[in-house]
């Protein structure tokens, strides 16, 4: 199966500038979270902490509740389905 390149070193990913999307109020926006687990969520809350793993977390250890809170959500469903599913690389339909 395709996989992506290594990630970026820390100095070169310092060098792009950050991507701002703006979506219309009222837009439609997918995304996939788990009820239960030790990282439990519900369809509208950000996560303060872990799981610590996901690409884009900017929460530090040690694990504890943080000011800044995360909200994976995306515009087309196939998006959070591959984030959560992207260690196996399988959806069984």
């Amino acid at each position: 199966m395709p996989k992506l390149p290594s990630p970026l070193r820390a100095p070169d990913l310092a060098r792009i500038p950050a991507a701002w999307r703006v979506v219309p109020a009222g837009t439609a926006l997918f995304r996939v979270y788990f009820r239960g687990g030790p990282h439990p969520a519900t369809w509208s809350a950000f996560r303060r902490y872990g799981p610590a793993n996901a690409r884009f977390d900017h929460h530090e250890p040690p694990p504890r509740a943080q000011a800044h809170g995360i909200l994976y959500a995306a515009i087309h469903p196939r998006t959070p389905l591959a984030e959560v599913f992207q260690a196996r690389r399988t959806i069984n339909t």
